[in-house]
């Protein structure tokens, strides 16, 4: 009955009533679990709720179970409250992270606009034995647009190519890199070595157009896009 109740509480935002069940839910024989706990730090992240994620982990430290599940919440939950260096702490702390936790902390860096240090870390990421994933590599492509960092989008791009991995995420999002780094033709060459591209692919092609004033060439592609089966 209190997991439903936390979980209902979580869902509808109201972090203090959610985090009141789970001290209460400390006190228990059985202690917290790393479901509540991993959920209740989600919807932290969500809310941007630093003070009730640090007392959520705090409660989790006290418990001394560990779980893989609450780590990355834990990275993730510091990472999009702005406070990196504790998002930093929890990942040093991991001896072996996996693919999903060096996720988490790239998405912090990204978010924080340290590209350096994400960049960093992709390139850690990729010597390990699952390699780089998806949503990793389009998160740091993605902070790169919005930073105008072209050099850096081109190493991002240059270990996908590497890691041999497809994606329709990183596609889009790397001719919206080139397109928003003014890297037109770069954007184009992507663009056009999609076989089928998708509504998202052709929409970035068409930002990266008319980013470039090349409004010829914008509409040309709306005009293509238009014949596909999701106009």
């Amino acid at each position: 009955m209190l997991v439903r109740w936390w979980t209902m509480y979580a869902r509808a935002d109201d972090l203090g009533s959610a985090l009141a069940l789970v001290e209460r839910t400390a006190l228990e024989p059985f202690g917290v679990t790393a479901h509540a706990v991993s959920s209740l730090l989600a919807a932290c992240a969500s809310a941007g709720d630093l003070a009730t994620g640090e007392r959520v982990a705090a409660l989790w430290s006290k418990s001394g179970s560990s779980s893989e599940f609450v780590t990355v919440a834990l990275i993730d939950m510091y990472g999009k409250c702005g406070a990196i260096e504790q998002a930093q702490s929890v990942f040093d702390s991991v001896v072996n992270p996996d693919a999903f936790c060096y996720t988490a902390m790239i998405g912090a860096y990204a978010r924080a606009a340290d590209l350096g240090s994400a960049l960093a870390l992709v390139e850690r990421m990729a010597q390990e034995p699952f390699g780089v994933t998806a949503h990793a590599v389009s998160s740091l492509l993605s902070a790169c647009a919005s930073a105008g960092d072209l050099a850096t989008g081109e190493r991002v791009a240059a270990l996908w190519s590497e890691s041999g991995s497809s994606s329709e995420f990183v596609t889009n999002a790397l001719i919206d890199m080139y397109g928003k780094c003014g890297a037109i033709e770069q954007a184009q060459s992507v663009f056009d070595s999609v076989v089928n591209p998708d509504a998202f692919c052709y929409t970035a092609m068409i930002g990266a157009y008319a980013r470039a004033a090349d409004l010829g060439s914008a509409l040309a592609l709306v005009e293509r896009m238009a014949q596909e089966p999701f106009g």
